[in-house]
């Protein structure tokens, strides 16, 4: 219920820009769409929506209130804030295409409908967000083909955005999508400056007027048909730029807006009132017929009642404004490349669908056909091909040729991301079985615990662990391993009985042998290694070479190419070669979190970036 009455809110302020603009559409096109919205729920609901969109409308009064109480101000020069100057910032554009090079979606089947959310591989806080690109530039991500499992769709009708889940038709997989990111930007503008001297400009046909400035307030008037309006800038009689304290937009006068909004909302509660009284006894015409009495007459719901063929702008300045410069776009060039998203989630042949209230689901083929459904109010599935299931405690397999569940007898099952399952016997066993997707066992062995990583399948028995393939046999022996840490870019750490560490590749070559007391994650093919507790670090590189010996006192994983060392003393910052480019001569180290990695060198006194580049000094 939230949700729709967020939405229906939204709809609502969307009428507060859209109902004052000239329309030769029919009578009150607006007033009949906000009935028709509400007139088909229950009365209690309706009575839950007009109160939200009543305390929607005040926050909007409230903020033209704000405009009109406040006053002209003299700021001191000290007490100016400043702003850069408008620049159309076309540098961006090459980073902007870059940064789409590595594009993956998850998938998220619910209720009837596919919902994909779209990332970024290896996506930091420099991801250009097309919505902080600022005035001028313009991004479009526009779905060209999409590749589902059994057919193509070269005429999608659907949106890209990488910070909100988007409903993509129905439930299937989609394999890949062919994406245009359209880049529209400003090649040309004109300025137009305004002041006390000269306060009115005939632009085009339409106007622009100062109608008044006074220390750091201006109100603008300007044509209806100016609308390719960029940015408005106050300047200082020394020709500074000078930051925004508050800015209103309307379409009429300031007055005339706060009147229109304050009968609104009142006309709204009216309503509201006898809703709430059930004076319309669930009658839904009576309901229309109300409505539209009382709102049917206000200028919020009558385009005609803005007949001036002006909007307006309102700003208080952080600081005194000598004159205005506008910004207006005059020509927009585009450019444009296309990139591929791949699926991320690992779907075979089967998906499953939950229901909005997550108490069912449905097992579907990955063209969206239907095998079975589920009732559970806990996710059921176990194994990545969607072939074992556990629902309310008892265990079960997918028979295909029925379209049915088979229940297993056992008190545990174990999946696996290479499409085995291990099934212990029953309470009496330690061990486990492993079976394939089809319920098929496909080893002699009984295992007692299990390892599982990036495709890759440990198993213990009889104190050794080996690595199990596909299909279930033993390819390798672990000798004098007596643990598995986990694993990183397909490199597992392993463990001895003298809690040493080594490293081991997805084929059971050692690439380190088991004599560190840490090794850390590998970062630009290098690996941070130390190997006694509290003993000097050094680096190793991906074959297990030690490339950078050990004699840092203190070190750091390598970004950038760059990383900070103690080293004689004082902290340095080195390359991946070794190499020292910067000497601190500080013992002092600090590294904040920020948008990347800085070296703040005796406390903060100095600092550099990721890349070893002096920042502040």
């Amino acid at each position: 219920m939230k949700n729709q009455n967020l939405y229906f809110i939204c709809l609502l302020v969307l009428f507060s820009v859209s109902c004052n603009t000239k329309s030769d559409i029919e009578k009150k096109p607006d007033l009949e769409y906000f009935i028709s919205k509400l007139e088909d729920k229950g009365m209690h609901t309706k009575g839950e929506l007009l109160k939200e969109t009543i305390e929607t409308f005040n926050g909007l009064l409230a903020i033209y209130n704000m405009g009109s109480s406040l006053i002209p101000e003299q700021i001191n020069i000290e007490n100016e804030i400043y702003d850069v100057p408008f620049i159309i910032d076309t540098t961006k554009i090459p980073s902007i295409f870059s940064q789409y090079q590595e594009v993956y979606h998850v998938q998220y089947p619910q209720d009837g409908h596919n919902y994909l959310k779209f990332l970024v591989e290896n996506e930091t806080d420099i991801f250009i967000n097309p919505n902080t690109l600022g005035a001028g530039i313009e991004i479009e991500l526009i779905p060209k083909t999409i590749y589902y499992r059994d057919t193509i769709d070269s005429t999608p009708n659907y949106k890209v955005n990488f910070e909100d889940q988007m409903k993509w038709g129905t439930s299937r997989v989609v394999d890949s999508i062919n994406i245009q990111c359209r880049v529209t930007y400003v090649s040309d503008y004109d300025t137009i400056t305004i002041s006390k001297n000269n306060p009115k400009i005939i632009y085009k046909g339409g106007e622009i007027i100062l109608k008044e400035m006074k220390n750091n307030y201006v109100h603008i008037q300007l044509s209806d048909t100016i609308h390719d309006l960029l940015e408005i800038e106050g300047v200082t009689s020394k020709g500074k730029i000078i930051g925004k304290k508050y800015q209103s937009d309307s379409e009429t006068p300031l007055i005339d807006a706060q009147k229109k909004y304050t009968e609104l909302i009142n006309a709204l509660k009216e309503v509201r009132e006898e809703v709430y009284l059930e004076q319309l006894n669930n009658n839904n015409e009576e309901f229309r017929r109300l409505s539209y009495n009382k709102l049917s007459k206000l200028d919020f719901f009558n385009p005609e009642s803005d007949n001036d063929r002006y909007y307006y702008k309102t700003i208080y300045f952080n600081g005194e404004v000598d004159k205005i410069k506008l910004y207006i776009k005059k020509s927009t060039r585009e450019s444009s490349m296309n990139f591929m998203s791949i699926a991320n989630t690992n779907y075979g042949s089967l998906i499953a669908e939950h229901s909005k209230d997550f108490a069912s689901y449905r097992i579907l083929t990955d063209t969206g056909e239907l095998i079975t459904k589920i009732q559970s109010e806990n996710y059921p599935v176990l194994s990545q091909d969607f072939r074992y299931y556990e629902i309310n405690g008892e265990y079960f397999h997918l028979n295909l040729n029925k379209k049915e569940l088979d229940r297993i007898i056992t008190d545990s099952i174990i999946a696996f991301d290479n499409d085995i399952v291990a099934i212990k016997k029953d309470r009496d066993h330690k061990g486990y079985e492993l079976f394939s997707s089809e319920k098929i066992k496909i080893s002699n062995y009984e295992y007692s615990k299990f390892k599982n990583d990036y495709g890759v399948l440990f198993g213990f028995r009889e104190g050794y662990f080996y690595i199990i393939n596909s299909n279930g046999k033993e390819k390798t022996k672990l000798k004098r391993v007596v643990d598995i840490e986990f694993g990183y870019e397909r490199r597992f750490q392993i463990m001895n009985k003298n809690d040493q560490y080594g490293l081991l590749d997805d084929k059971g070559k050692r690439i380190a042998p088991m004599v560190y007391h840490y090794i850390g994650l590998f970062s630009e093919g290098l690996a941070l290694v130390q190997k006694h507790n509290n003993g000097n670090y050094g680096f190793i590189n991906t074959s297990g070479k030690v490339v950078h010996p050990f004699v840092y006192e203190d070190a750091y994983s390598f970004i950038d190419g760059v990383t900070a060392v103690k080293y004689e003393g004082t902290y340095k910052l080195i390359n991946t070669e070794g190499k020292v480019i910067v000497d601190s001569k500080s013992d002092n180290l600090f590294m904040p979190s920020v948008n990347g990695r800085e070296y703040h060198f005796d406390y903060s006194k100095v600092y550099y970036n990721s890349k070893g580049k002096l920042v502040s000094e």
